[in-house]
């Protein structure tokens, strides 16, 4: 056996913060949805606001105000929120550069990345949070429209129903009596014809 002294043996060691580990799966994929998030959410950002007013038309008949209120409410957390993404962005460009594609890295990059996951879900967050409930509103409207549609279709075909027997006989009516009188000419109900001028 081989004998290694104190001295040898900590120049052949590393310290626990400079092992190189892979990075979680989970923490990877997150760090990866981060980064999306950070790309697609200030889109959403400059295109959700100004549907707000839409709140304010005939196709809302149920909470319009507050459709109006949750989307413009995006509207001062703007620049914060892509102040946020801009952040997010960079740390998850930095950890992917610095771990090797998300791969590999000392314990303080994987701290580093979870950092960035979590401050990169708080974006979609908020706007999903926001978006989702003026999505459920716009969703409750449209189910409202769908079942007075249903029931002007309801009504129509009952309407419908009602009616049909008749139609028969009228049809059979007009058929015997192809020719209408001439419009000079009323006839009567005892055969007298009353002439117009």
């Amino acid at each position: 056996m081989q004998r290694v002294t104190l001295n040898e043996f900590l120049a052949s060691a590393r310290p626990y913060d400079e092992w190189r580990a892979p990075l979680d799966t989970n923490l990877r994929n997150a760090a990866i949805l981060a980064g999306v998030a950070a790309l697609v959410s200030p889109i959403l950002l400059f295109v959700l606001p100004p549907f707000g007013s839409l709140g304010d038309t005939w196709f809302f008949f149920l909470l319009g105000k507050q459709f109006t209120g949750l989307l413009l409410l995006l509207e001062p957390l703007r620049l914060w929120l892509c102040i946020l993404d801009g952040i997010v962005l960079v740390g998850v460009m930095l950890v992917t550069s610095e771990t090797e594609g998300l791969e590999y890295a000392t314990v303080g990059w994987h701290q580093v990345a979870f950092v960035f996951a979590v401050v990169g879900a708080i974006n979609p967050l908020v706007i999903g949070i926001l978006g989702g409930l003026a999505l459920f509103i716009a969703l409750m409207n449209l189910a409202v429209w769908m079942f007075l549609l249903g029931m002007f279709a309801a009504f129509v075909f009952v309407v419908a129903c009602i009616t049909r027997p008749r139609m028969p006989k009228l049809v059979a009516k007009m058929r015997a009596n192809p020719s209408p009188p001439p419009p000079s000419e009323v006839v009567l109900r005892r055969g007298r014809t009353l002439r117009r001028f």
